[in-house]
């Protein structure tokens, strides 16, 4: 007669396999029916024999107690970088011309509409949810509310 080993298929489905079953050559049918197996029989050692744990052990090698363990991380501390990156200057060809005469891009002109709906709803602005598609008018009310 075979031993009987709990196991937990699936999410949360609790059986009892056969260890022949377990060990055999159809293991992966009893996978592809019920899920990923995964042994929970807190007697497991009681009741195997040491050759039966080992055969287990090969193949389930998360329940060998005497496995090797992942080393350790480090507890070095962890460098960051040190060296700001300065910010870039506006460029002239940007603009096309003098920076003085072009009004430069305020920078919620240059986020999307789901940006910048979701910034207003943030902020608690009230606008038009019927016009979110309409980016003159979103930019509208944002300037509104700088009072630019």
């Amino acid at each position: 007669m075979s031993k009987l080993i709990r196991v937990v298929q699936g999410r949360n489905l609790v059986r009892e396999i056969r260890l022949d079953a377990l060990l055999g050559k159809y293991f992966d049918r009893i996978e592809k029916a019920h899920g990923t197996v995964e042994i929970q029989d807190p007697e497991l050692e009681n009741k195997l024999t040491a050759d039966e744990l080992k055969r287990l052990y090969a193949k389930f090698p998360y329940l060998n107690p005497e496995r090797p363990l992942p080393p350790k991380p480090s507890t070095e501390p962890v460098a960051f970088r040190e060296n700001v990156m300065p910010i870039k200057e506006v460029r002239d060809d940007i603009y096309g011309g003098n920076q003085d005469d072009v009004k430069p891009l305020k920078a919620f002109e240059l986020l999307t509409n789901e940006e910048i709906v979701e910034w207003l709803t943030a902020n608690e602005i009230p606008f038009d949810k019927r016009k979110k598609k309409n980016t003159e008018y979103l930019i509208q009310i944002i300037t509104e509310q700088n009072g630019n």
